[in-house]
C-alpha cells in the first residue's frame, strides 16, 4: 500500500498481509514517533519482515502496541533495506493508540473443590490480555498448617489475547483431610524489557477417603433422622436460632465464670450455640478448661472449639488429645476471626472482654471485614 492507517488499542495488536513487487530487499523495520517526540515511540514494537529474493512477495505484519502506550497518533515510516541494509524506500505509517480498559490476568480455578487423598487436583488456568508475548506462569499447593510447599506446577507458553489450560495435578494418599491453599503467578517480558505481573490465591478442601465415607453413611442417616425429629424444637428456640444451616458462635477473651453475662444470655435448656474458646496461650487455656469444667451450662451447647492463633504444635496436640481445634496461622487477630466467621457461617457474634475499650476496638476492626451482626456484651 502507499500508506498504512491502524488504530490499535492499548496493549492490542493488528496483524495484515502486505505484497512487495520487484523488491530486492530482505526486510522492512517500522520506525516513527509520535507529534516530533522519537522517544515516545519506543513502546511499539518494530516490524520486521523477511521477504525473499529478488522478487514479487507477500508477507505478514503484526504491529503490536505495549500496554504501557499513551494514547494519541503515531506517524512512521515502514524502510525497505536492501542486504547491505541501506534505506530503498518508505510506506508512511499511521497508528492511533486508543485507551483500553483490559489488564492482564491470571486466574486459578479447582474445577473439583473436594476431593479425596490421591486424586489428582483438576485446576484451570486463565490468561488474558496479553500482546502477543511469552507468559510464564506457576502455581504452589500449601500445607494449611506449616505452609510447606507440598507440589507445584510451572510452565509457559505464547499468549496473543487468552489462553486457558485445565492442570491434572497429582496429591498424596497421605494428605489429611482439611482445607489447602494454592497460590500462583504469572508474568510474561513488555516491549520495554520490565516484567508485568499478576497473581491469584484460592482454596481446595481434601475431604475423607471414600473407605470413611461408606463408613459413616449409615451414621449419617440416623443422624439425619434424628434432625428432622428435632426440627419443630429447634424453630421454637428464641436465643440465638440456627436457621438456614447458620451457626452461632460465642467468643470469650478472659476467665469464665457463673456470673458471666454471656452465659445468662443463653438459654441453657436450649442447645443450639456453639462455645468457641479464644486460646492466647497454653497457661490461659489450661484455666479456661478447669473453669468451663465447673459450668454445668457448657454441656448444653453443640460443640466446644478451640480457636487457636499462630501456635501451630499446641494446635497439633490439643487436636491429637480430641478437642475440636480451629488454627490459623495469620499474626492478626481480626483476620482470623473474619477467616472463622466465613468458615463456619456464622450467624451471630459476641465478644467479651474485661475492657469495655478493647471490646468497642475489636468491634470496630471486625465490622470492616465480616458481614455479620456483632453484639457487645462488657464485662
Amino acid at each position: 500500500p502507499s500508506t498504512i492507517d491502524l488504530t490499535i488499542p492499548a496493549g492490542g495488536l493488528q496483524t495484515m498481509q502486505l505484497r512487495f513487487l520487484n523488491t530486492y530487499s530482505s526486510s522492512f523495520v517500522l520506525t516513527g514517533h509520535q507529534d516530533g517526540d522519537i522517544s515516545s515511540f519506543t513502546s511499539i514494537r518494530p516490524v520486521i519482515i523477511n521477504v525473499p529474493g529478488a522478487s514479487d512477495a507477500t508477507a505478514l505484519a503484526t504491529f503490536a502496541v505495549s500496554q504501557k502506550t499513551l494514547p494519541g497518533l503515531y506517524t512512521g515510516r515502514l524502510m525497505f533495506l536492501d542486504n547491505q541494509a541501506k534505506p530503498r524506500g518508505t510506506v508512511p505509517v499511521n497508528i492511533k493508540v486508543t485507551p483500553t480498559n483490559k489488564l492482564f490476568s491470571f486466574e486459578l480455578k479447582v474445577l473439583d473443590t473436594k476431593i479425596h487423598p490421591s486424586d489428582s487436583l483438576p485446576i484451570e488456568v486463565k490468561i488474558k490480555n496479553v500482546p502477543g508475548k511469552n507468559v510464564y506462569f506457576y502455581f504452589d499447593v500449601l500445607d494449611p498448617f506449616s505452609q510447606q510447599e507440598l507440589n507445584s506446577y510451572s510452565d509457559s507458553t505464547i499468549v496473543d489475547g487468552e489462553f486457558s489450560k485445565v492442570i491434572m495435578l497429582p496429591t498424596s494418599k497421605e494428605l489429611m483431610t482439611g482445607r489447602y491453599f494454592v497460590t500462583g503467578e504469572a508474568y510474561y517480558l513488555n516491549d520495554a524489557n520490565t516484567r508485568v505481573t499478576t497473581s491469584d490465591n484460592i482454596y481446595f478442601n481434601i475431604v475423607p477417603t471414600r473407605i470413611v465415607q461408606y463408613v459413616m453413611l449409615p451414621l449419617w442417616i440416623l443422624l439425619s433422622v434424628i434432625l428432622v425429629l428435632g426440627l419443630r424444637y429447634l424453630f421454637y428456640s428464641t436465643d440465638l436460632i440456627i436457621k438456614h444451616k447458620k451457626t452461632a458462635a460465642l467468643i470469650y477473651f478472659n476467665q469464665l465464670d457463673r456470673n458471666n453475662a454471656a452465659l445468662q444470655k443463653i438459654n441453657p435448656k436450649k442447645p443450639h450455640a456453639n462455645l468457641v474458646l479464644f486460646v492466647e496461650s497454653k497457661e490461659f487455656f489450661k484455666r479456661k478448661i478447669e473453669s468451663l469444667d465447673k459450668l454445668e451450662q457448657h454441656k448444653t451447647y453443640k460443640r466446644t472449639i478451640l480457636f487457636i492463633v499462630k501456635m501451630r504444635d499446641f494446635a497439633k496436640q490439643l487436636a491429637a488429645e480430641g478437642y475440636d481445634v480451629q488454627y490459623y496461622k495469620t499474626d492478626h487477630f481480626t483476620d482470623a476471626v473474619t477467616e472463622f466467621v466465613h468458615d463456619n457461617q456464622v450467624k451471630k457474634l459476641f465478644i467479651q472482654h474485661e475492657h469495655e475499650t478493647e471490646v468497642q476496638k475489636l468491634t470496630k476492626e471486625l465490622l470492616q471485614t465480616i458481614p455479620t451482626n456483632i453484639e457487645i456484651l462488657g464485662r
